[in-house]
């Protein structure tokens, strides 16, 4: 080793960098809206980019917005009745019952909001590209991506309906499998 530090100053620096950790968690939690536009959480996101820490604890948000989701790929194949199989590629496994967190993160980043928007149609060709790769279907086939998500309810709409939450379902389709996997004709 080419120099050694003396035992006070590696003291000094393992608590200077647990109070600047510690102000970084501090600031993280607060809500983005009061901290954007502000010198601390400017200095947060630098923070964040250097350490690659992202936080969203979302700590303000009192109930969470999602209650439950099911998520699964109809196809229909001509002269076939139409059936749904599972939604993870490669090997279209089922949608994890209860879901894992991986997966509803995924969902509702890339399904429900559209800041991730952008690997909705790659996914779509995976999949197309997967169906195809099976032999069960044929380019003609139409498949779809059903989400069915439950809203979780206000308490006030919880009380007055007697509902813990609402369902909505989100589709994205129906597409030819010819037309998102060209490639993978035979």
């Amino acid at each position: 080793m080419l120099f050694r530090l003396s035992k006070p100053f590696q003291h000094r620096c393992i608590l200077f960098f647990g109070t600047v950790h510690l102000i970084f968690l501090a600031v993280s939690i607060l809500p983005r809206e009061w901290t954007d536009g502000s010198v601390p959480g400017k200095l947060s996101r630098g923070y964040e980019y250097v350490t690659t820490c992202l936080q969203d604890w979302s700590m303000f948000k009192t109930i969470p917005n999602v209650h439950r989701l099911n998520v699964h790929l109809t196809v229909a194949s001509p002269g076939k009745p139409v059936h749904r199989v599972g939604m993870r590629v490669p090997g279209l496994l089922p949608f994890p019952q209860p879901e894992h967190a991986r997966y509803c993160n995924w969902v509702t980043l890339v399904l429900h909001r559209d800041e991730r928007s952008d690997q909705r149609e790659p996914y779509m060709r995976q999949v197309a590209a997967a169906l195809l790769k099976t032999g069960k279907y044929p380019p003609e086939t139409l498949f779809q991506l059903d989400c069915e998500t439950w809203y979780t309810r206000s308490l006030l709409g919880v009380r007055n309906l007697r509902e813990i939450a609402v369902k909505k379902t989100t589709t994205m389709g129906p597409f030819k499998l010819r037309d998102l996997a060209p490639a993978a004709q035979p």
